[in-house]
């Protein structure tokens, strides 16, 4: 009984199905309209073409070629720009202003604008990004727009991530050696730079110096940092001892110049230096009293 309940629905949607352009044909009538999909006033519901189809027109062959000496062009924003409200102003001229082929010229110019992008910043990358800031703010506007449609503008996009990323891990290397030493995070720093350093992101950049001098340094800080832990402590046994005859009045210069460029050990340092020379002034105090006592005597 279930099976022949659920055969006759079946049945019924299909006939439904089958006849429903012919039930709404009934029910509403036929609808007149242009039925050329390529036409800008297509209307996808007619049912009877009454001959009313206009086609915009398009952009100008002068225009055209335009924007093909674009797409070969240097980067200059302001011949984009320029090329942009010609567009826009021949559209207005022939009254297709917002129009399907207006919007799509508009695209045409933005494609071969982006192709202008990416070669620019192949030239920044092998410049090493001198004077390079007004073309990082188009690409990122660009890319902003269209990451998802184009390769060009991700592709120039990704050369300044990489370049930003050089300066990121500088930044990060700075930071962890404020910091007293904790070895999963430095293993994971370490490790990321690591990485990168042999990426074709980062090798992209091995003609400059100055990029490529910041992760090495990084590197070699961070190796020197790995032992800065076993220095402290052996700092901390020089000047934590109670041992009355090797007092000490102040810390050696010495250890300044190790932990200076490491902020919570240089803070401890400091802290030393000023406990060991208050308690040399007390000392010192205690021993005046003394003496003065003595002499009354």
């Amino acid at each position: 009984m279930k099976n022949k309940i659920v055969l006759t629905v079946i049945a019924v949607a299909v006939l439904g199905f089958m006849f429903q352009s012919q039930i709404k044909k009934t029910i509403i009538g036929d609808i007149e309209g242009c039925m050329d999909p390529l036409a800008s006033n297509y209307n996808e519901e007619a049912t009877i073409d009454d001959d009313s189809c206009t086609f915009e027109k398009s952009l100008s062959a002068d225009l055209f070629n335009k924007i093909e000496i674009l797409k070969k062009s240097d980067w200059d924003v302001d011949e984009y720009t320029n090329l942009r409200d010609e567009i826009l102003i021949y559209f207005t001229s022939i009254q297709q202003s917002n129009s399907g082929q207006e919007k799509i010229s508009l695209n045409k110019l933005d494609m071969a604008y982006m192709l202008v992008l990416e070669k620019a910043t192949d030239k920044a990358i092998l410049n090493c990004f001198k004077s390079s800031s007004k073309l990082k703010k188009e690409v990122q506007k660009f890319y902003n727009k269209f990451k998802t449609q184009n390769t060009a503008i991700k592709t120039a996009q990704y050369g300044f991530n990489s370049h930003s990323q050089i300066y990121s891990y500088r930044t990060k290397v700075n930071k962890l050696l404020e910091k007293r030493f904790v070895k999963a995070d430095f293993d994971a720093l370490k490790e990321k730079i690591n990485k990168f350093s042999k990426k074709e992101r980062f090798l992209q950049f091995n003609r400059c110096k100055e990029l490529t001098n910041i992760i090495s340094d990084g590197i070699s800080r961070l190796d020197e940092y790995e032992t800065i832990d076993k220095k402290y402590n052996k700092f901390k046994d020089d000047y934590t001892s109670s041992d009355f005859f090797n007092t000490k009045d102040f810390v050696s210069k010495r250890y300044f110049n190790i932990f200076k460029d490491y902020k919570w050990y240089n803070n401890k340092v400091i802290e030393t230096d000023e406990r060991l020379k208050k308690e040399k002034k007390e000392r010192d105090e205690r021993r005046k009293e003394r003496e003065e006592l003595e002499s009354e005597v």
